[in-house]
């Protein structure tokens, strides 16, 4: 199977559209540790950034 990875480090980006002068942005990330023999099963972490403009 062909799988697309990272090393050390990656920045993922998203535009996002406020809804008022002190917005949150929440959302979740799901991600998986592999290496040549084994994977560890998928985990999700929520995450909550408050956004002053």
């Amino acid at each position: 199977m062909n799988v697309s990875y990272y090393e050390k480090s990656v920045i993922f980006q998203q535009k996002v559209k406020l809804t008022g002068a002190n917005a949150i942005v929440k959302g979740t990330v799901e991600f998986m540790v592999c290496n040549d023999t084994q994977c560890l099963p998928p985990e999700t972490v929520e995450f909550s950034i408050p956004v002053k403009y």
